[in-house]
């Protein structure tokens, strides 16, 4: 089941159009089968009204059915059989389980990506971002594994980096065994997700264990406080949406206000340790050193504007970094595999980034 054609995908994927925002590359990628520049995707407006409509009728709801909405709905767009195998890593806070994709006949070693999960720093899951994984798999013709760390907020920093970072351990000393090259191993994640990723490959560069060949960010949260980085500016003003939908701006652009930000802290941090600690906010460690960086960003999004930033600073310090917007689209639309060509067309892309 889809509910775009394979053209849509296809076209996103040759268009060249960008823009330059803090001296970056940024290219543009626009679905034809929307209602054009300014305006939200029509399937995602869909959802924002019904949310909006539940939310009336709700309130604010508790975080078990706040965690149980967060896994969605996606489709399965493989075309091959792909196999799934469970496994269980060993870290110092605990047994971590994960899910490897990877294709049914392949022979020798081959690329392996670590997938960490987004939501918000207390939800999100492995299941939701199963199938998307499932056909990076395929179109990378690589090893994807979706790691299910352990949640704040009963399980606050440094319990999920910890674990990330020692399941990275785990993957390339038994390269063999799973038949991971591992020389051309990555990890990516989206949202809290972005976060924990760009930190554990700071920590693979601080510790000197050098086994990350790239990174993918997917609109990532990178700070927990805007007013701690100098030369920052979060700018709504970037935002051009139509009259009619303007109402939506808000909501969809909320995500690294300070509002937000200081409940995510809550969640993650829960005032036990600073801020400025590059592994809970990435965007203040060092850039040097850092391997090559694919970046995903939403047009509507709050957090555009910090990932814009931190492609900046990476570039800046001789980071090799690409900047992908895929235009019309709000936070987590990669989560909706099978319902936005958006979601398709950044797979593709990931997949294009691992086989450079």
């Amino acid at each position: 089941m889809k509910k775009y054609s394979d053209e849509t995908v296809m076209k996103m994927m040759g268009q060249t159009q960008s823009v330059f925002v803090h001296g970056v590359s940024v290219e543009l990628k626009c679905a034809e089968d929307g209602n054009g520049p300014g305006t939200i995707d029509p399937r995602i407006l869909e959802q924002m009204k019904e949310r909006r409509s539940s939310v009336a009728e709700e309130g604010e709801p508790p975080i078990a059915v706040m965690r149980k909405r967060m896994i969605g709905t996606n489709y399965n767009q493989n075309t091959f059989p792909i196999c799934t195998k469970y496994l269980e890593i060993d870290t110092t806070c605990g047994k971590v389980p994960g899910w490897m994709y990877y294709p049914v006949r392949m022979e020798g070693k081959r690329p392996c990506f670590m997938y960490v999960h987004g939501g918000a720093f207390f939800g999100g899951s492995v299941i939701t971002v199963e199938n998307g994984c499932r056909l990076l798999a395929e179109r990378s013709n690589s090893i994807v594994c979706n790691i299910d760390y352990s949640l704040p907020p009963e399980t606050p920093y440094p319990v999920p980096t910890t674990q990330i970072y020692e399941s990275l351990n785990y993957l390339s000393s038994h390269a063999s065994f799973y038949q991971i090259d591992e020389k051309n191993i990555f990890i990516g994640g989206d949202s809290a997700g972005g976060n924990m990723s760009a930190a554990v490959t700071q920590m693979d560069r601080d510790r000197n264990t050098g086994l990350l060949k790239g990174e993918v960010l997917i609109y990532p949260k990178l700070i927990f406080a805007n007013d701690l980085l100098e030369g920052y500016e979060r700018n709504l003003n970037v935002f051009e949406l139509v009259e009619e939908e303007r109402s939506y701006l808000e909501e969809l652009t909320g995500i690294g206000s300070d509002e937000s930000n200081e409940r995510d802290a809550a969640f993650y941090v829960q005032g036990q340790y600073d801020l400025k600690n590059p592994y809970i906010s990435p965007m203040l460690g060092k850039k040097e050193g850092l391997p090559k960086t694919l970046m995903i960003q939403a047009e509507y999004d709050g957090l555009r504007l910090e990932g814009e930033y931190y492609a900046k600073l990476l570039k800046e310090s001789g980071v090799p970094v690409r900047m992908i917007r895929y235009c019309n689209v709000s936070h987590g639309f990669v989560d909706q595999i099978g319902l936005l060509p958006q979601a398709e067309a950044a797979i593709n892309e990931i997949a294009a980034f691992i086989n450079e």
